[in-house]
């Protein structure tokens, strides 16, 4: 690697070292606490409401609009429309190197500390990724085990009442929890759906709360508090079984699940937000797709 090679790969490192949530803040990103350590809010370069994301534990951003990576240059790119050398010179405060610049043993030699300071970090970031999953993910088993059956309960009126035309006995993936817990010292009613993975293993739990008449529980901004539970990436509520064994359609929430299979006859798996819409790990079985975009 000549010389030149090495300070740009020393540049990028020093760029990457600015934390995403502290770069989306950069590009004007306005973001709100999801659950976890994740954050979303409107993307600052194609807008929305809640299409970006930026989850601190795995060092990873998501657009539903044009995708997204474990990258802090490949978000100030997206977000402020740079390049990659001017994206580096934003987060670094620095001009990129050049082939004129004379670079000492001594720069160097920070050069190859801080690759291998990077490399220690990337290592304990996947061990702690790691811990954290299966952690949260024996806490949503937990919770599943708690859950009652949903018929007769608040959960069941709730989602017959949003979804008209809704008949007959609910699947077995939803149940209801009477005082499932939101935050310090907070529980409410919900409905708890089973996620599943693409071997059909349970990779977590979706959380739809509800006040104390049966309808959605707001934040004080207004929006519905819905929440996941465990590592729910590539996951999917699957409300029917595959038609044909091979034919799926998929959407976001439940309730846009069951209109879908009222309106279409088709078997629905919901994926419960957009990003998990677009990040869904299927089945080698399924060989026939649907989707059906937005949540209306």
């Amino acid at each position: 690697m000549s010389v030149l090679d090495q300070a740009w790969t020393d540049y990028k490192l020093r760029a990457n070292k600015v934390s995403l949530l502290d770069a989306a803040k950069k590009c004007g990103a306005t973001l709100k606490p999801a659950g976890g350590k994740e954050y979303v809010g409107p993307c600052p370069a194609c807008g929305g409401k809640d299409r970006f994301a930026v989850n601190t534990s795995k060092n990873k951003w998501v657009c539903r609009g044009a995708g997204g990576g474990g990258d802090t240059i490949g978000l100030v790119m997206h977000c402020d429309g740079l390049t990659f050398a001017q994206a580096c010179e934003k987060l670094t405060g620095e001009a990129p190197p050049s082939g004129s610049t004379e670079y000492t043993p001594e720069q160097r030699a920070a050069w190859a500390k801080r690759q291998a300071e990077a490399e220690e970090r990337d290592r304990h970031r996947q061990e702690e990724e790691e811990r954290d999953e299966l952690a949260r993910l024996d806490v949503a088993k937990e919770l599943w085990g708690e859950a009652r059956i949903i018929e007769g309960s608040m959960a069941e009126d709730y989602l017959r009442r949003r979804v008209k035309g809704l008949e007959g006995k609910l699947p077995g993936v939803l149940r209801f929890h009477p005082k499932c817990f939101l935050s310090k010292g907070q529980y409410h009613p919900a409905l708890v759906a089973l996620v599943q993975g693409a071997e059909g293993q349970q990779v977590g739990t979706w959380r739809i709360y509800l006040d104390a008449h049966g309808d959605n529980l707001r934040a004080e901004d207004g929006s519905k508090i819905k929440k996941g539970l465990g590592p729910c990436g590539g996951g999917a509520v699957r409300l029917h079984p595959p038609k044909d064994g091979s034919y799926i359609a998929v959407c976001e929430g439940i309730e846009t699940g069951f209109g879908v299979h009222l309106l279409s006859g088709l078997p629905v798996w919901a994926c419960r937000t957009a990003n998990g819409l677009s990040g869904l790990a299927l089945p080698w079985e399924i060989e026939r797709l649907a989707a059906r975009l937005g949540s209306s």
